[in-house]
Parts: structure tokens; C-alpha cells; sequence
């Protein structure tokens, strides 16, 4: 199963990055997508699996 490609920031339209760290206290990884805008700093930060992260960061208002 591949990753959906990630959507611009929503808000500034620079693009998006993934990270996933290590996993922490509770043994699941960290993923965060974030904007790689140097002014913007949107992201969505969870322990959740790859897809779930990237489709929390790609929805948008007119497609909830």
C-alpha cells in the first residue's frame, strides 16, 4: 500500500513534508506533517499510521 501524495500547506501553499520518530513512551511512531514554509508553521502531529496522518493534512473544508 503506497502513501496518498500530500496537498500543499492550506495555508501558505508551500509544501509539505513528512516525519516520523521514533517511537516514544507509548510504543507507537510519531508522524508529523508539516510545511516547509519558513513563516508558517502548520502541521499535524499523531500517533497514528502513515495514511491516517497525511489524510488528516490533505482535507480540506469543501471535501471534510
Amino acid at each position: 500500500m503506497t502513501s496518498p501524495d500530500l496537498k500543499p500547506c492550506p495555508f501558505c501553499g508551500s509544501e509539505a513534508e513528512k516525519i516520523i520518530r521514533r517511537p516514544v513512551e507509548n510504543g507507537l511512531p510519531e508522524y508529523i506533517i508539516r510545511c516547509t514554509g519558513i513563516r508558517c508553521g502548520a502541521e499535524v502531529v499523531g500517533w497514528m499510521v502513515d495514511v491516517t496522518a497525511i489524510k488528516a493534512w490533505n482535507t480540506r473544508e469543501d471535501n471534510k
